[in-house]
């Protein structure tokens, strides 16, 4: 009988506990260093979704100071000289950029020396009346600041007050930045913040990416019409007037189904049709759309109405050129009646406000050149026949 076995027996029982909890200590360190590494990774994707708090400029924007208290109640307002000192500023800069811009282009750059030259008398229109251009731009920062709030789902508080708070100062980096970020994603909300960016985009005197972002808008919702026209607009001002036409024609069509085709709104489309084609020559048809537009105008607002005066100056501006001068004379009479009346001041003529490809042929009946609803052709019948 070996009197040392039970000895053995036992300091190896102890041997096989310390081997059994020596594994499950190391399997327990084994489910927390799991563990945390999952609960990193659901931290940097939450942050990612959120994004950092501190984005960088991706642009460098001097715009004017616009008035805090606009964005903010109870902040105090910028004064109004320093911010058309900082415009003027702005402004001038922006000038000598596109000049220098045109001055390296060569003779085969026609195309992009005719737009910049266009941005450069867009710039100096500006400078000539820095009051209206300060409140265009107030405007639009204001504008893409409440927009902001629709994006509360995708970025902090923080990010959002910032991006508020650098547009109350005329900068526009990190709104910028944050809208990108939703662009690049390819969320829902892409085509509003493409529009956005063309807003801060246009408001630097930056027509061309302005154009790209509103473009780009207008074709993740092709049937958004306010994307439609801004892109237009736009096209306008480049003279692109070919895809102005085009797009104005797709406002239209959805305006008129959405609306009705006596509405006054349809009527704005039909005058900044009139507009376009005006400008392009085209006078018969341009003649047809000025009338359309006084007519529903007329009916739905009365014959005394300022957006009646505005198609009745574009109308007889187009009766001059055609040499027409009793029938424009006779309509800038009413114009100037109705502004009288009115108190109203001088209007600028209203332009174009909508765009997209050219077609081929353009028909001669205005009808068929803009591709009207039924609707909207069996109207203006109904208004030919009484």
């Amino acid at each position: 009988m070996d009197l040392l076995s039970p000895i053995r027996n036992w300091f190896s029982g102890m041997a096989n506990q310390e081997t059994m909890l020596s594994v499950l200590k190391l399997l327990g360190i084994i489910g927390w260093i799991l563990f945390a590494i999952a609960a990193a990774v659901w931290f940097l994707h939450t942050l990612r979704r959120k994004r950092q708090s501190s984005p960088p400029a991706l642009r460098k924007a001097s715009i004017p100071e616009v008035e805090k208290n606009s964005l903010k109640k109870g902040d105090p307002t910028q004064e109004p000289d320093l911010a058309r000192q900082r415009l003027a500023q702005f402004l001038g800069g922006r000038d000598a950029d596109l000049e220098k811009k045109v001055a390296a282009l060569t003779a085969a750059d026609a195309e992009a020396r005719a737009i910049l030259e266009k941005e450069r008398g867009l710039v100096r229109a500006k400078l000539a009346d820095l009051d209206d251009a300060l409140g265009e731009q107030k405007a639009n920062l204001l504008t893409v600041a409440r927009a902001l709030d629709g994006f509360r789902e995708d970025f902090y508080p923080e990010q959002l007050e910032k991006a508020r708070s650098e547009l109350a100062q005329g900068e526009t980096g990190t709104a910028e930045f944050l809208l990108r970020q939703v662009l690049a994603e390819g969320t829902p909300r892409a085509a509003e913040a493409s529009y956005y960016l063309g807003i801060l985009a246009e408001n630097q005197i930056d027509y061309l990416w302005a154009l790209q972002y509103f473009y780009y808008a207008a074709q993740l919702q092709p049937d958004n019409p306010t994307y439609l026209s801004a892109a237009g607009e736009i096209a306008y001002t480049l003279g692109h007037y070919r895809e102005a036409e085009n797009l104005i024609k797709s406002v239209l069509k959805i305006r008129s189904q959405l609306l009705g085709s006596e509405h006054p709104e349809v009527a704005q489309i039909l005058n900044n049709l009139g507009v376009i084609c005006h400008t392009q020559g085209k006078s018969e048809m341009a003649e047809a759309l000025y009338q359309w537009a006084l007519e529903i105008d007329q009916n739905a607002l009365g014959p005394d109405h300022p957006k009646v005066a505005i198609y009745l100056e574009n109308f007889a501006a187009l009766l001059q050129e055609q040499g027409r001068a009793a029938e424009a004379g006779l309509m800038e009479a009413r114009v100037r009646a109705i502004r009288e009346k009115r108190e109203e001041p001088g209007a600028e003529k209203t332009e174009a406000a909508a765009a997209a490809p050219a077609d081929a042929g353009m028909p001669a009946d205005a009808d068929e050149v803009i591709e009207l609803p039924e609707a909207v052709k069996e109207a203006r019948s109904r208004r030919q026949k009484k």
